[in-house]
């Protein structure tokens, strides 16, 4: 939020959507492209074990 505002504020409202379309751009890659290409769904984070395993974090998870 505050990078959008110095960004705007500095200059001007044409870059600051310049870099909300960069962002938008960077997500859209990496949940379109790139989850895809590691047998991920970029939408639901199917199936479980391989984003637990692309994260590095232990399958199942511990309940609490």
């Amino acid at each position: 939020m505050r990078l959008s505002v110095l960004v705007s504020a500095t200059a001007g409202r044409f870059w600051f959507f310049v870099l909300l379309a960069v962002l938008a751009a960077i997500v859209l890659l990496i949940h379109a492209w790139w989850l895809p290409r590691k047998g991920i769904n970029g939408w639901t984070g199917e199936p479980r074990e391989r984003y637990y395993a692309l994260r590095g974090w232990k399958w199942p998870p511990e309940r609490q």
